[in-house]
């Protein structure tokens, strides 16, 4: 098995990069409602659309919202008696107006924990890189010598 190691491992970029296509092509045929009813000229009024974890960018006259992630300043109608702030994330599910893009959200979800979400995330991928020294015996006196696990006992 050592000797193909190599081959083992072009085999597994080969396999990732051929399920990395297959999502972009399913990513690009198979969600139209946020991709295609966005683009100018095309026909949506009344398609079913879901905005996953948003940032509220800018909160307009009589309760509109802007929110933005992976497009930019879309404007969202929220359903009634919801209140969000600039900067809150939210996901949002409802439908397209017309022509103008807007959407008219059937539900609204805010995301208060998600910055602590995102925080731990960074703690977690700081201690990491603190930790691997240690770990991959580059420093330390933890049982690992050489980047070989010594056996004791």
């Amino acid at each position: 098995m050592d000797g193909h190691r190599g081959l083992l491992a072009g085999l597994a970029a080969l396999g990732l990069l051929g399920l990395c296509l297959r999502f972009a092509r399913l990513a690009e045929t198979e969600t139209p409602a946020w991709q295609r009813c966005l683009a100018p000229g095309v026909p949506c009024a009344g398609a079913t659309v879901v905005l996953p974890l948003y940032r509220v960018v800018a909160v307009e006259n009589e309760g509109e919202l802007r929110i933005s992630k992976l497009i930019r300043d879309v404007p969202v109608h929220p359903p009634p008696g919801v209140a969000v702030a600039v900067g809150d994330t939210v996901t949002v599910e409802g439908h397209f107006a017309g022509a103008d893009g807007r959407v008219v959200a059937d539900r609204l979800t805010r995301h208060p924990l998600r910055p602590v979400k995102e925080g731990l995330g960074l703690l977690g991928l700081a201690l990491a890189l603190v930790a691997a020294p240690f770990a991959f015996g580059w420093v330390g006196g933890w049982p690992w010598r050489g980047g070989r696990l010594v056996e004791r006992g």
